[in-house]
């Protein structure tokens, strides 16, 4: 009858660990960008707000601000190694969220960064059915299914903003506009938008 009771406590025991195992696998965790190379001059702007210099090989986590100055690039690890972002001169990202439930690799995965200025080039391996991937601009937001593709903003006269993204090797992509207008193209040229300024 002890032997008994012995063998459920450590069945039960056995069953609250697998649980608890599994649940941790399922949690979300908080993703990182790694700095994979430093060409010319680039920053990150610290927790002080204070803006210092990039280094290869710099782990950052969501909110970090990244600018890169003129004839200047740098190439991140955004989430893991499932997307490679260069960061081209004159621009400025901010990593807004990057986080993954699951297995890093092969899990859902949601990172959404915001090129407030200048040009990005991206990369971005295939991403599960439940994973997101969008990148806002200050006047739209372009939802990236995979593939490469490239995405500018150009400051033009008159205070206006021109708004592009290329899908460079005809990917699919979805951009809404600040009036929630969406269009769905499986162009090379996924939109351009001219855009009055805020």
């Amino acid at each position: 009858m002890r032997n008994r009771r012995l063998l459920l406590l450590a069945a039960a025991v056995a069953l609250l660990v697998s649980l608890t195992t599994l649940r941790g696998e399922d949690a979300t965790k908080e993703g990182k960008a790694t700095v994979r190379k430093v060409h010319g001059k680039a920053w990150f702007q610290a927790p002080d707000k204070s803006w210092r210099k990039l280094k290869r090989n710099a782990d950052f986590p969501a909110g970090v601000v990244i600018k890169t100055g003129p004839d200047s690039y740098t190439d991140l690890h955004v989430n893991g190694i499932s997307s490679v972002v260069r960061i081209n001169g004159d621009s400025t990202l901010e990593i807004q969220k990057m986080n993954y439930r699951g297995a890093l690799f092969s899990g859902d995965q949601e990172t959404l960064l915001n090129l407030k200025t200048g040009e990005i080039l991206g990369n971005v391996k295939k991403i599960s059915a439940g994973s997101r991937y969008e990148i806002q601009t200050p006047r739209g937001t372009a939802s990236i299914r995979g593939r490469d593709f490239k995405i500018e903003v150009v400051e033009a006269a008159g205070g206006y903003q021109l708004v592009t993204f290329t899908a460079v090797q005809g990917g699919r992509c979805n951009l809404g506009s600040s009036r929630r207008e969406e269009r769905r193209e499986d162009a090379h040229r996924c939109a351009g938008m001219d855009a009055r300024p805020r």
